[in-house]
């Protein structure tokens, strides 16, 4: 042969898995062979040669057993000189123009033992006939064993595989039918043109036992479709069938190179098509014609980069282009896959009942019935990490939210309670930013804003530190036995027909080491006034708001707490005050005139003091130090997550 053959030999990779491949290098020949003769009738014969002393009756009766080999027929103009000429000469150019490599035969020599040709032609006009032997020990890979005038009518070749090795032997179906499902799945431009007959024989039974192209129009529908991406135009063909699986399979010169499950990239395509169909999709374009290896088992990811190609950016292309066509297909696989995540949040995994509003399409559909707990709980990590890098894009350029979507950023944070620290300052920081946003803000609900986003309200649940930010005032505000936020006196405590309503009120019991642990033995008191507030009277100030209070408690011994059960106020329970309110120049007035007791702070931003009639701390606090005091106490987290 006209370059070293048993060299090229050595170097060619025919994988286990391709072990049809040989018998599909000799069909496509054929079909080389036909596709430009313009006689009426072209055939394709393929026979499939069984082992019959390792078969059994039943076997033998099903056409089931091991298969040794292949005859392939074909009535082309077979092995004139030209085409001897060629198919001694590995590399040939004599089929490039259809995609031939030149080299496909070398997949014959790698799976089987004995390769065996006849072939009728014309040597000017007359009919010869010629058979060889096909081995890479002969010179020229040849050794003719017969030239002579043929006796028959017609032009035809017969290639004769035989003895496969059993490297390959596991790897071939049995089944005629599944043989012949392979030879259209690899050949399908070809029997979508329709113009040859394409016959599966065994043993060279009298009649074909299957028709393929009868197969192909009875199982197959077929659809057509084109779409551009990265600039390189594609051509994909749709076949449905009760057969197989859902799959994309890449062509190169209308064969199949390389293919993978659909359900890869579109989960919905797990299970078959409403009417149990199935859908394989192949693609082509001159992309993949320029692109194919040698062995035209896949694509060289070198020749790929010559033509600046993206191979995974065209496949995402060409999936996003399926996934679209075949919206109304998969609409009810969606539905069925979001109501089995749903269930399986609200059964198995409560945590991520706030998280799962925030998953993506894409995120839910990887989420499919036939998954283990174990995967679906990696999918709902992933989705709430993917939550996570969302809130600190969007934490990385707060200025220029509008208060609509800083509220829906707050939202978000919430959702991630349970989150690591890294959220949880980020958390904070979006936090701290709503409430000097809400600050610059001249609106008069803004006191009720600024209780919302502190702590909910009319409420007397005690929350988890992760459902209020309390730390915006002061961290030991965390963790509380007992809250009521904008919620009447007689509502909680027990003899109360008062209906006034302080902001927040939070009771605590004392550390374990007290000796009255029964009690509620701390309190704080948290009353909010509207920023930049400025029209304060004697009586109608704040100061005086919060000692009626403190009167109005311990009048009453008992609190009612949510689930209607009484707990007794120590009598001499620490009271902690704080009062939000800006310094304006009424209130000033109000505190020099009357309120002596209280010391002004060293930054001009706040009172603090002992309140002698209700032995309280009261500490009043501004808008602009509470919001400065929160930076500073988390700035140090902010720097280190450089938000």
């Amino acid at each position: 042969m006209n370059s070293n053959l048993e060299g090229r030999l050595r170097k060619y990779k025919l994988p286990k898995s391709k072990a049809l491949l040989p018998l599909f290098e000799a069909i496509v020949n054929s079909i080389d062979s036909l596709i430009d003769e313009k006689q009426n009738e072209k055939y394709i014969k393929i026979f499939i040669l069984r082992n019959d002393t390792l078969m059994s009756s039943t076997e033998k009766k099903l056409n089931l057993g091991e298969i040794k080999g292949f005859w392939i027929e074909d009535n082309g103009p077979g092995f004139n000189k030209k085409n001897f000429d060629a198919f001694k000469e590995l590399d040939t150019l004599n089929k490039v123009a259809k995609g031939g490599k030149g080299i496909g035969r070398l997949a014959w020599l790698k799976a089987f033992d004995k390769i065996n040709i006849s072939s009728h032609y014309y040597d000017s006009d007359v009919l010869k006939q010629k058979s060889f032997k096909f081995h890479h020990s002969f010179e020229d890979g040849v050794e003719i064993e017969n030239e002579a005038i043929s006796t028959e009518q017609n032009t035809n070749t017969i290639i004769k595989l035989d003895g496969i090795k059993d490297i390959f032997l596991q790897h071939i179906p049995k089944k005629m039918e599944s043989i012949g499902v392979k030879i259209i799945e690899h050949c399908l431009y070809y029997f979508t043109i329709g113009d040859i007959k394409f016959s599966i024989y065994d043993e060279q039974e009298e009649s074909p036992l299957l028709d393929l192209n009868k197969l192909f129009s009875e199982k197959y529908e077929t659809k057509k479709s084109s779409l551009n991406v990265q600039d390189n135009d594609l051509n994909l063909i749709k076949v449905y069938s009760n057969i197989s699986e859902n799959k994309i399979l890449y062509c190169a010169n209308n064969r199949v190179v390389k293919e993978d499950k659909l359900s890869k990239f579109i989960p919905e395509l797990k299970t078959s098509l409403p009417g149990e169909k199935y859908i394989q999709i192949f693609v082509s374009g001159k992309v993949f014609d320029d692109t194919v290896n040698d062995e035209r088992t896949d694509f060289d990811s070198n020749l790929f980069n010559d033509y600046n190609v993206d191979f995974g950016k065209l496949e995402q292309g060409i999936i996003e282009h399926i996934d679209k066509t075949l919206g109304d297909l998969i609409l009810q696989q969606k539905e069925d896959n979001r109501n089995y995540l749903n269930e399986y949040v609200k059964k198995e995994a409560p945590q991520y009942t706030k998280i799962i509003r925030y998953a993506t399409e894409e995120q839910i559909r990887k989420v499919h019935k036939d998954m283990k707990g174990d995967q679906i709980e990696q999918e709902l990590f992933n989705i709430k990490q993917s939550l996570e890098k969302d809130i600190k894009s969007i934490a990385k350029d707060l200025s220029s939210l509008n208060e609509i979507d800083t509220k829906s950023l707050v939202e978000k944070v919430t959702a991630l309670n349970s989150a690591n620290l890294a959220e949880y300052v980020i958390y904070r920081k979006t936090i701290i930013d709503t409430l000097a946003k809400f600050l610059k803000i001249d609106d008069k609900s803004l006191e009720d804003d600024i209780h919302k986003l502190i702590y909910p309200m009319q409420t007397i649940e005690t929350k988890d530190y992760s459902e209020h930010n309390l730390w915006l005032i002061d961290d030991r505000l965390a963790f509380h036995n007992f809250c009521a936020s904008d919620v009447q006196f007689k509502k909680f405590l027990e003899d109360s027909k008062s209906a006034d309503r302080p902001d927040i009120l939070i009771f605590d019991k004392p550390f374990i080491y007290s000796p009255n642990k029964e009690y509620m033995s701390t309190m704080v008191l948290i009353e909010f006034k509207r920023p930049k507030r400025n029209d304060y009277s004697l009586g109608k100030d704040p100061i005086s708001q919060v000692i009626n209070y403190l009167d109005e408690i311990s009048s009453n011994s008992r609190i009612i707490d949510n689930d209607h059960m009484a707990i007794t106020i120590n009598p001499n329970i620490q009271k902690q005050i704080f009062i939000i309110a800006d310094l304006t120049s009424t209130f000033e007035v109000i505190i020099r005139k009357n309120y002596g007791w209280l010391m002004k702070a060293s930054d001009g931003t706040g009172y603090f003091g002992y309140e002698p009639s209700s032995h309280s701390y009261i500490e009043i606090i501004s808008y602009e130090k509470l919001l400065k005091d929160a930076k500073n106490r988390n700035r140090i987290f902010f720097d280190k997550l450089g938000i």
